[in-house]
């Protein structure tokens, strides 16, 4: 990271890392990089073998192409302290954090924003082989109206859920979420047919977080909000549990344990 971009602006920091405007001198091309604690910002970086995996992931991320994916260039570990960092496109536009200083979303608006949160994560799942919902859905983290033809809304893969195990990655509920926080509803009780069927739509979510898969969660939306058919109540229940992967990319370590695996997706756990 030292010796390809030239940092020239920190956007963002906290508890899980830092966010950096820099200059990719390869390109010569505005990039944002994003250097983050694996585990906690005392837990240090990765190891040797963590490192080669990472590398790896991040070689497989680079390869997409997707109008709601602010797409990767590259990234590594910091040779001093094993810290993972990862660079993306740089994206001139408001978040929908700044968006929310003026107004809510229209229910047309978050419907837009989650069936582009669903694209986004369909794609990653496929590229890393394992289903979850891998964007960050943090508010100032999704970005509007760039000026692009085709990129209404673009996510970022998040590297917290690169942590942990396969039940907080695969959880739905960071989407139900973002829907209620785009609509004003946090803390709200609101009625199933609130936001254009919205309403029940978020409650299903939240009923099945954890079951559901993208495609099942994709389906109830278009169901729950299609003028003609919305719901009294919720949406059906998934067909069925889908098996789930017990090869997180990345746990965290625990004292004494001595092995480590390696997931499909190429991260040690």
């Amino acid at each position: 990271m030292v010796t390809r971009f030239q940092i020239e602006d920190i956007i963002a920091q906290d508890a899980s890392g830092v966010v950096f405007r820099a200059l990719d001198k390869n390109t010569n091309e505005p990039v944002c990089v994003r250097r983050f604690f694996p585990f906690g910002a005392e837990g240090g970086g990765l190891d040797a073998e963590e490192q080669v995996a990472y590398r790896m992931a991040v070689n497989r991320l680079a390869e997409i192409r997707h109008a709601t994916f602010r797409s990767v260039v590259t990234g590594g570990c910091d040779p001093h302290d094993g810290m993972p960092f990862f660079a993306s496109e740089w994206i001139e536009g408001e978040s929908l954090a700044q968006r929310l200083q003026t107004g809510f979303l229209s229910p047309m608006e978050v419907i837009e924003v989650i069936h582009g949160a669903f694209d986004a994560a369909e794609v990653l799942s496929q590229m890393l082989e394992e289903q979850a919902v891998w964007i960050d859905t943090h508010l100032s983290a999704i970005f509007a109206g760039i000026g692009q033809p085709g990129r209404r809304f673009v996510f970022t893969i998040s590297p917290t859920q690169w942590l942990g195990d396969h039940e907080r990655r695969r959880s739905l509920a960071p989407i139900a979420k973002l829907a209620e926080e785009l609509l004003g509803w946090r803390n709200r009780l609101v009625a199933d047919q609130a936001g254009n069927g919205l309403g029940a739509w978020v409650k299903w979510v939240k009923l099945y977080a954890q079951s559901a898969t993208l495609a099942e969660a994709r389906q109830a939306l278009v169901t729950a909000t299609t003028p003609v058919a919305i719901p009294k109540g919720s949406p059906t229940a998934p067909l069925a549990v889908r098996p789930q992967p017990t090869k997180p990319m990345l746990a965290k370590r625990v004292p004494g344990m001595e092995t480590a695996r390696v997931s499909n997706s190429g991260v040690r756990s």
